[in-house]
């Protein structure tokens, strides 16, 4: 990804699977903007019910997001 770079502690942690991990931030990125983008159509449509089950299904998804890449990153440490 252009701009991105990463310190020596990084790589020497994750070695090959640093470039993987570089993959997946704009396919998360992507995702993102997109969840974003039905979000704000629902406001834009006064569909507040929709913005409150999409705004809670969001919220949920982002910690396993996050949990899921910590328990990888750990593993990926750990590893060999």
């Amino acid at each position: 990804m252009p701009g991105w770079s990463t310190s020596r502690t990084a790589q020497a942690a994750y070695g090959k699977h640093l470039v993987r991990i570089g993959e997946l931030i704009p396919a998360r990125l992507y995702s993102n903007a997109m969840a974003r983008r039905h979000l704000a159509a629902a406001r834009t449509a006064r569909r507040q019910d929709l913005v409150y089950s999409q705004m809670s299904s969001l919220a949920l998804e982002r910690r396993d997001d996050l949990l899921e890449t910590a328990a990888v990153l750990d593993t990926l440490a750990l590893g060999p």
